[in-house]
Formats: C-alpha cells, sequence, structure tokens
C-alpha cells in the first residue's frame, strides 16, 4: 500500500468497522429497553406482518372472551325471568286444579280467581321487563330472529352462532303448538289476491312477470311480508324427463331434411343435422353425448342435470327455484309420424310435417317459524297453485292463552289447566336451550383462552427480544467500539509518518 496523506485508507476502514458496531450496539440497546426484536419494519418486514396478524387474531380472541361473558349474563338474566314465571305458572295450575273439584261455591272460586288474574299481571310484567342492555329477551323478539353471539376472532360463520328465546308473553302461550314448517310443493301458476293467506293475513297477488322469473322468489317474498315470523326458502325447480325412446321421424323421402332440437333454459343441446338421413333417427347415446358436451353451457344458465337418457332417470333442476322450461322441436318437410323421445316430454300432433312440445317447471317454498304456521285462501285450488296442496296447509294455533284464562267455574279451570300445561311445555323448552347454550359458554370460555395463550405464545416466538442473546451481542459491540475507537486514533496518525521522509 502506497503512503500518502490525501486519502487514508486505514482510517476510513476503520471509520466503517466503527460505525457498524455503534450501529450494532443501538440495535441491541433498543431492544434490551424495549423487550422487543422487532421494533421498526426495518428489523424484520415478514415478522412484522405475520406479528400483527396475530396481534390481531389475540385482541379477537380477548374480546370474544367478554363477549361470553356478557352472553352468559343475558342468557342468566333470561333464565332468572323465565324462572319467576315458571313458579307462577306452577302457583296458577295448583289453583285452577283447586277450581276444579265442585266442592267450592262460586264465591270461593273467585276468591282462587282473583290470586289467579294477580298471578297472570305479574308474569306479564316480568316476560315485559326482563331485558340486558335494552334487549327486550322474553317478548317474542328473538323467538323466530336470533341473538348472535361472536364467540370467535373473526367473521366466519364459525365464530358466532344464535340462539332464540320463546315469546313468553300471557297472551302468546297457554294455546296448543299448531304446525310450524311446511315443505310446499310445486308452485304451478300466478297466485291472485287472497287465493293465499299465511295466519289469515293474504300474501296478494303473485305473477311469474312481476316476480323476476321465479314464483318461488316472489311468493317466498310475500309470505315473509305478510307474516314476519315465518321465514320462506325457496326449493329447486326441477323436472324429471322419464323413461326414453329413440325419436323415429318415419314417412319421409330418405332425404337429409329432418332437424331435432333439444334446449333446457334456451342452451340448444343439437345442431341443425341431428336427424340424419333415412332412418331419421335419436338415439339415447347420442342424446347423452350431445348432452354432455353442454353440460358448461347449462350450469352458465343455472342448470344442473343428473342420470342420462341411456339410464332413463334424467333430471333438469334450477337450484334458486327459478322457472325452468324444457323445450324439443321436430322440423320436417315429409314425415308422416313421429315417435319417441321422454315419456315426460311427448310430441305434440304433426303439423305441416312439424311437431313440438314444451313445459316450464316451477320452485317451491318451505316454511318455517318459531309459531304456528296456518294456510287458507278462498278456494283450494288457490292453494294448490301456490304449492299448498291439501293436507299440507299447517294448523293454527288451538286452545286459551294464558292472559285468558279464568278459574271462574270448573270448566274454565279444567281449560285453565290445559292451558298452563301447554305454557310450561314453552317455558321448559326455552329454559332448555338457554340453559344449554350457558354450558356452551363455558366451553367456549376455555377454547378461547386457549387458543389467545397459544396465539400469544406464537407471536412471543417472533416478536418478543432474546435477553441472552441481545446482552450478550451488546457486550461484543461495546468492545469493538473501544476498539475501534483506538484503531482509529493509531490510523488517523499514520500520516504523520510522511514527515519522517521531508525531513
Amino acid at each position: 500500500m502506497s503512503l500518502g496523506i490525501n486519502t487514508n485508507i486505514a482510517s476510513l476502514s476503520a471509520q466503517r468497522a466503527l460505525s457498524s458496531s455503534q450501529s450494532d450496539a443501538a440495535t441491541a440497546m433498543q431492544r434490551l429497553s424495549t423487550g422487543l426484536r422487532i421494533n421498526s419494519a426495518k428489523d424484520d418486514a415478514a415478522g412484522l406482518a405475520v406479528s400483527n396478524a396475530m396481534t390481531s387474531r389475540i385482541n379477537g380472541f380477548n374480546q370474544a372472551s367478554r363477549n361470553a361473558n356478557d352472553a352468559v349474563s343475558l342468557l342468566q338474566t333470561a333464565d332468572g325471568g323465565m324462572q319467576s314465571i315458571t313458579d307462577n305458572l306452577q302457583r296458577i295450575r295448583e289453583l285452577a286444579v283447586q277450581a276444579s273439584n265442585d266442592s267450592l261455591s262460586s264465591t270461593e272460586r273467585g276468591y282462587l280467581d282473583t290470586e289467579v288474574q294477580g298471578l297472570i299481571a305479574e308474569m306479564e310484567r316480568v316476560a315485559d321487563s326482563t331485558s340486558f342492555n335494552g334487549l327486550s329477551l322474553l317478548t317474542g323478539t328473538y323467538a323466530s330472529t336470533a341473538l348472535n353471539f361472536q364467540v370467535g376472532p373473526g367473521a366466519a360463520t364459525t365464530d358466532s352462532f344464535g340462539i332464540n328465546i320463546a315469546d313468553v308473553q300471557t297472551g302468546a302461550m297457554g294455546k296448543a303448538v299448531g304446525t310450524n314448517s311446511i315443505v310446499g310443493t310445486e308452485i304451478t301458476n300466478d297466485i291472485t289476491d287472497d287465493d293465499v293467506k299465511v295466519n289469515g293475513v293474504s300474501i296478494g297477488a303473485v305473477t311469474q312477470a312481476g316476480s323476476g322469473n321465479s314464483l318461488a322468489a316472489g311468493v317466498a317474498a310475500a309470505i315473509e311480508v305478510a307474516d314476519s315470523d315465518v321465514t320462506a326458502t325457496v326449493t329447486e325447480s326441477s323436472f324429471t324427463m322419464g323413461a326414453w325412446t329413440d325419436i323415429d321421424a318415419t314417412g319421409g323421402t330418405g332425404v337429409d331434411n329432418d332437424t331435432y332440437q333439444f334446449a333446457v333454459e334456451g342452451v340448444d343441446l343439437f345442431a341443425t343435422d341431428a336427424l340424419g338421413a333415412d332412418p331419421d333417427t335419436v338415439t339415447d347415446t347420442e342424446f347423452d353425448a350431445a348432452l354432455t358436451a353442454k353440460a358448461a353451457d347449462l350450469a352458465t344458465a343455472g342448470v344442473t342435470f343428473t342420470g342420462s337418457a341411456t339410464s332413463d332417470n334424467l333430471v333438469f333442476k334450477k337450484a334458486d327455484g327459478s322457472n325452468l322450461q324444457v323445450t324439443q322441436t321436430l322440423t320436417t318437410a315429409d314425415a308422416t309420424a313421429v315417435s319417441g323421445g321422454f315419456a315426460n316430454l311427448t310430441f305434440g300432433a304433426i303439423s305441416g310435417g312439424d311437431a313440438s312440445s314444451d313445459v316450464t317447471k316451477f320452485g317451491g317454498v318451505t316454511l318455517t317459524s318459531g309459531s304456528a304456521i296456518a294456510i287458507t285462501g278462498t278456494d283450494s285450488a288457490g292453494m294448490d297453485k301456490g304449492g299448498f296442496q291439501s293436507g299440507n296447509r299447517g294448523s293454527a294455533v288451538a286452545g286459551t292463552a294464558i292472559a285468558d284464562i279464568d278459574v271462574t267455574d270448573r270448566t274454565n279451570a279444567l281449560a285453565a289447566i290445559t292451558a298452563v300445561d301447554n305454557a310450561l311445555s314453552t317455558v321448559n323448552t326455552s329454559r332448555a336451550s338457554v340453559g344449554a347454550y350457558q354450558s356452551r359458554m363455558e366451553s367456549v370460555l376455555d377454547t378461547v383462552a386457549v387458543s389467545a395463550e397459544n396465539a400469544t405464545a406464537s407471536r412471543s416466538r417472533i416478536l418478543d427480544a432474546n435477553f441472552a442473546q441481545e446482552s450478550a451481542d451488546l457486550a461484543k459491540d461495546q468492545v469493538l467500539q473501544q476498539a475501534g475507537i483506538s484503531v482509529l486514533a493509531q490510523a488517523n496518525a499514520m500520516p504523520q509518518q510522511v514527515l519522517a521522509l521531508l525531513q
């Protein structure tokens, strides 16, 4: 190395090494003072991103734990209210049994009824006043609309669940429960006003033109408007084709001038030369090949199918319940007879050498409710059009509500016993559900605590500083700094050696 004054390479090297050791020492001191290995993105960009994601999850678990505890408090509040109502119902039943005995006079029964009416009023007060954070728990608000509890850290459906709490007001309990679910069949035609009533309320007129090509969706929406306690779910539209017989267009001249077309929701399966020269036929294997080739186009149109023409079990379906149209057409200039095809989609009479047939199938609706469902209408045919055939129309509630019972005579007292038994069944079912969810919350709390602990440990391994390593690194860097300063001083003195050459 040459000896010079203007450029001191040794000093520059010593400065660089000293700067590096100072930077490392500063990093070690920062980690030791904060306890974190990652203090900024430059320390470990990927690690910072992962740790932040874990922090979100940990915070979510911790909040979910608090949510579960709040849910336990809410459920305990509801159960406490229903316990009070149960005690009152048991006392009313006892009084009703006593009043049903003809050893009592009307005056004595009047005394018993006074207590019964007081207990009924107290039950109504408890039902109306049992609330949590302003949520009225026992008035039926959550009989069909669930209370949702967020017990997980994210937005997935598995991070929450819902619970229903029965309406235990005195006007809602006591009557026998009617049908609370109905699976409707295919809706066959437009519905006029008063054709279908849900629990006595007309759903109005529903037409294919006014419901987006889906009568089922239109009827479902109209039902939920008519009775908000009823949930109407659209069921699939489908058409079973039946057994297949090879198509035969006979009586022609032998010239290839016949065409057979088959379409589902506008998707044509065949080209215009599906029928060849005599014999003009379409076989089951030809049909299945054409169907398979158009599977993707059918799926785009919302149509799925199962089975085949060969096995005589072909079924077309639309899961959303919208209208499903199947059409076939045979065009021929000279055929005098047409036979074959599907058993459930036969050709019409030949007109000018042509034959065609089509069918439109509709979806249905399934009704569910926490309360009874009864379908009525102006006539049986009108209800049938809505998919509610005879014997599948539900039933209204029967009996006497708790609010209306009295024990002023034997007949009424016996009716009161039945009403109280029905009410106790309602309350017991709801309390069982509430109790089950309280037990479930205990499991949720354990699971969330373990998940939060494991996520915190995982984040610690990424984010936290290793004090043993960092303190050792700091000691090393401090020694290197001292050595660097000493070496730098010597390096800075090296140019003075040039003076010896100038003497």
